[in-house]
């Protein structure tokens, strides 16, 4: 919560790259914007440490999203990234997607309420019919409808578990994963539409048998 900013981020980045020990850098709410995650996807093509990085509420759009897409397309040490709280929208969405299909080493991808539709829904669906590797992706509060929700869970490849308004869906044995798609719908929820919820996670299990 320092505001370091796009200088301020471009300055990290320079240490990013030098530095061989850094395992984890949490950068929350520091207004890096698209410029400054830009300079710290640039630093993630070269740095071999890196384990865990953190740019929840950063103001970064699409743009900054498709250059940390591509360094998860050669970068080989990052396991988990949260991007909460930005703006990457569907472009940033199917970036990250497609990034997904060559990474090897990411667990955890956090776009808690990234303005993400169905759109960038499907490019993440996409991506989990051949990423082996996710094992966790947090898409709440986007707006991504029913059947892109439906369609997320059935990608995940496992039964599902509707627990306080998450849907968690464990991947077999051999590829575990979990969907969290917390308060999917912008939409307020009534007492009807949990019912309505509650017949779709049924119906589910049978869609995606």
């Amino acid at each position: 919560f320092n505001r370091i900013g796009a200088k301020g981020a471009s300055a990290i980045a320079t240490a990013i790259v030098a530095s061989p020990t850094l395992e984890t850098l949490s950068l929350r709410n520091n207004s890096v914007g698209d410029e400054g995650a830009s300079a710290i996807g640039v630093a993630l093509l070269s740095n071999t440490s890196l384990k865990s990085l953190d740019l929840w509420a950063n103001s970064i759009g699409g743009d900054g999203g498709k250059v940390l897409a591509n360094a998860l397309t050669q970068n080989s040490t990052l396991t988990t990234l949260q991007l909460g709280y930005n703006s990457i929208g569907d472009s940033g969405a199917d970036e990250l997607a497609s990034s997904l299909a060559r990474n090897t080493q990411l667990t955890s991808l956090h776009l808690f309420d990234n303005g993400i539709g169905n759109e960038g829904a499907y490019a993440l669906v996409r991506a989990l019919t051949s990423n082996r590797i996710l094992t966790s992706l947090h898409v709440g509060r986007n707006s991504i409808d029913e059947d892109a929700a439906t369609a997320l869970r059935c990608a995940a490849r496992g039964n599902l578990d509707l627990d306080h308004g998450s849907f968690k869906s464990p991947r077999p044995p051999d590829r575990q994963q979990s969907v969290e798609l917390r308060s999917h719908s912008r939409l307020s929820q009534s007492a009807d539409a949990s019912a309505s919820a509650s017949a779709s996670v049924a119906a589910d299990a049978v869609l995606c048998v």
